[in-house]
């Protein structure tokens, strides 16, 4: 089968599960000796207005750049709608589709990618199957949260504006496109430091044309997604979300995920006199960093415990954590070692979590916050909905178990769901 995925873009100028997994789907799909093809928005080039498509041959398949694609809301929200409304010929993509000839398209993110793409494909009629890594194009940021707390449930051009509130102008955007962009990404990541905590919206008194540019580009948003074939969710909790905000009926199937990384590894452990649990993710308050540091400093009276956390600049937040810092997957079998239980604390409706699967591989104990897509993998009594639920027998109780589990699923699997979902597409 000819496969064509619309991705992010690859390491090292981009990063996160989201682009782990379409370039971990897209290996396996050609070790099966698929067609793979993949198309991201790549650099810019000021010396042109135009859009226009350029292959990169640096990559694990046969890929290709959109230059001077739509901007790249990559740290939330969005401060001009316009500029992400920019119309470009459909010829851009119909020339591509025709060169390619893809069965398929996999598309991962609405970012960067023009509404003609979409259009292009429906007029030669080749299928699209959209992955929910998270909520961007539904929502004015990927996670459907600010202000501490997620506005799924209303979704309104004011929730928009309101959640655009701190968004990069466009031009700041645009620099993370540029060449030198891996250059200066620690740089971007510091910048973004302080996203992580909580503020409160000081609303932007906006002209009613402002306003409508907003209404315009959600509807804009819409059309696109009204374009897609079928959707591939990772979870009920990701399919609820999608179907409370969509403007029409769907097609979908839920399908849980997996990565390279995920495999029945041997429970390796560095024996410690106390049961270290564990927070692993980024310092963003919609992950519930906040509520586990608040927890740790609420459970760090019993000596029995010890709290660590992993993948963020260490913070000033509680004298209870030890902080480990960032950390990439070369690192990963070490992490484990050194960790009894892992705590995902998310507030905003994660459409999967990978760390829990990763977790559970591992052979650890894992709790998450119903907030979590992969929570539905876990038994009910490893769910909470407030972490101060959690009590210390809770965290205690059969320790000593490995905790590995018949979901935990292998990426060969996973990608032969994928092909028998592009099949039912195809035929």
């Amino acid at each position: 089968m000819r496969i064509l995925h619309y991705t992010l873009g690859f390491t090292p100028s981009r990063s996160g599960g989201l682009v782990s997994y379409a370039t971990d789907l897209m290996g396996e799909q050609k070790r099966k000796g698929h067609n793979v093809y993949a198309l991201y928005p790549g650099n810019l080039d000021i010396t042109k207005n135009d859009t226009f498509i350029k292959i990169d041959n640096r990559q694990i398949v046969d890929s290709y750049q959109i230059i001077n694609s739509l901007p790249l809301p990559l740290f939330g929200g969005i401060k001009k709608p316009s500029d992400f409304m920019v119309p470009v010929s459909r010829g851009v993509y119909l020339d591509f589709f025709q060169m390619i000839l893809p069965d398929v398209i996999h598309v991962h993110t609405l970012m960067g990618i023009h509404r003609e793409f979409f259009e292009a494909a429906k007029i030669l009629n080749i299928p699209i199957v959209f992955t929910s890594h998270d909520y961007f194009g539904l929502a004015a940021e990927p996670n459907f949260y600010y202000d501490g707390h997620s506005y799924h449930d209303t979704n309104t051009t004011q929730d928009w504006i309101n959640a655009s509130e701190r968004a990069y102008s466009t031009k700041k955007l645009r620099l993370f496109q540029l060449r030198f962009y891996p250059i200066i990404k620690k740089f971007g990541q510091i910048f973004d430091k302080h996203k992580g905590e909580s503020y409160a919206i000081n609303k932007r008194k906006l002209s009613i044309q402002e306003i409508q540019e907003y209404e315009n580009l959600r509807n804009y948003y819409q059309s696109i997604l009204d374009l897609i074939e079928k959707f591939h969710f990772n979870s009920t909790i990701a399919k609820n979300v999608y179907e409370k905000n969509m403007s029409k009926n769907f097609q979908y199937e839920i399908i849980t995920i997996s990565n390279s990384r995920i495999k029945h590894n041997e429970k390796k452990v560095k024996k410690s006199e106390k049961v270290r649990v564990a927070y692993i993710g980024p310092n963003k308050e919609c992950k519930g960093i906040n509520d586990f540091f608040l927890f740790a400093e609420k459970m760090g009276k019993y000596k029995e415990l010890e709290f660590h956390s992993y993948g963020h600049i260490p913070v000033n937040k509680s004298s209870k954590v030890i902080q480990h810092g960032i950390y990439n997957s070369n690192q990963m079998d070490m992490v484990f070692q050194n960790i009894d239980i892992v705590i995902v604390p998310s507030r905003w409706k994660e459409t999967f979590g990978l760390v829990v699967l990763e977790a559970m591989s591992f052979g650890k104990k894992v709790f998450a916050s119903r907030n979590v897509g992969a929570s539905e993998l876990l038994e009910e009594g490893n769910k909470f909905t407030n972490i101060v639920d959690l009590s210390k027998d809770m965290l205690l109780k059969d320790i000593e178990s490995k905790f590995y589990s018949i979901h935990i699923k292998r990426l060969t699997t996973h990608e032969n769901e994928i092909y028998e979902l592009y099949q039912e597409m195809v035929n």
